[in-house]
């Protein structure tokens, strides 16, 4: 729609991502159990990863933010072209690419 303001998506659909990306979250959550505190206790080996910073360092944080660029120009690249061989085939317009850029986008953020 160049520069005309038209969503990509229904609103219907932008409205649906964060159920949609919370539920996966939120059934790990719920299923998620503690170790109890005796064990904690008796092996404190379990925390070691967050107590020395394992997990959230400066390169681990690089590393998420190149694979958040490299996703967005798989996804970029492997919509783009889809657009006029939708339009070649009567398939689809404006928002039927919207909606298949959404799907693409929720398989790679459940991915």
């Amino acid at each position: 729609s160049g520069y005309s303001g038209t969503s990509l998506y229904e609103d219907w659909i932008r409205l649906s991502f964060n159920l949609l990306c919370t539920l996966p979250i939120l059934a790990v959550g719920c299923m998620d159990e503690d170790v109890p505190a005796s064990t904690a206790l008796n092996h404190p080996e379990l925390y070691s990863i967050g107590r020395l910073g394992k997990d959230l360092n400066p390169k681990k944080t690089g590393f998420t933010i190149i694979a958040a660029i490299a996703h967005s120009l798989a996804l970029y690249l492997l919509t783009i072209p889809a657009f006029p061989g939708m339009e070649l085939f009567g398939t689809g317009d404006y928002y039927t690419f919207g909606t298949t850029c959404y799907t693409c986008l929720l398989l790679d953020v459940n991915y």
